[in-house]
């Protein structure tokens, strides 16, 4: 099986900003490669005229229609058939509005099938919202995710919590077992569960 390529790039960061979500995304990848995951991903900044396309496109499209027109689609493939992008952006920014109008309880970041926005800089929830592009679901109830005292998975440190912090989680981030075996059966590395999805 081919390694998971994911794309990342910032939206309206100064370049200190950028550099910084670069740098969580390449921790990322040294860490996720290594056990329990176990997945080398390839991830590459989105340059030049894909860069301004998707920023023309993430920066009229609302969340509902990029959900619903392109995502949709692309979810029908395989996980592994598909790239993926992560987007940093500000808080204050259009893209983050849009995401949180179309998912209140979304605070931090938001993943979208193929998409993770990310308007919170702290590298934990860099790394739920990336986790969350290999296959990783949350450890929490997206209903009511403020009134749960731990994650659903009985792990107070455990990444796909709602809200990690990097106090919480740790670097490199604990990511519970059954998250595991799900990345690591969604990506064909041995010993993992492979998804019937």
């Amino acid at each position: 099986m081919s390694a998971p390529i994911i794309y990342h790039m910032s939206m309206d960061l100064d370049s200190s900003h950028s550099q910084m979500a670069a740098a969580w995304v390449h921790r990322f990848a040294e860490f996720v490669a290594l056990p329990p995951c176990e997945v080398a991903c390839e991830f590459r900044a989105v340059e030049s005229t894909l860069r301004q396309k998707l920023r023309d496109f993430l920066g009229k499209a609302d969340m509902v229609s990029v959900s619903r027109d392109v995502l949709w689609t692309m979810s029908t493939l395989k996980l592994p058939d598909v790239p993926k992008l992560v987007v940093f952006c500000s808080a204050a920014s259009d893209l983050a509005k849009k995401a949180k109008a179309a998912h209140p309880y979304a605070l931090l970041g938001i993943p979208n099938g193929c998409l993770s926005v990310i308007y919170q800089h702290e590298p934990s929830v860099a790394w739920h919202e990336l986790f969350h592009l290999l296959g990783a679901e949350d450890c929490y109830r997206r209903n009511s995710p403020h009134s749960q005292t731990e994650p659903t998975c009985g792990h107070k440190n455990c990444v796909m919590q709602y809200a990690p912090s990097l106090g919480l989680v740790g670097d490199p981030p604990f990511i519970c077992e059954a998250n595991v075996n799900h990345i690591r059966g969604l990506w064909g590395v041995a010993g993992g569960q492979r998804s019937e999805d």
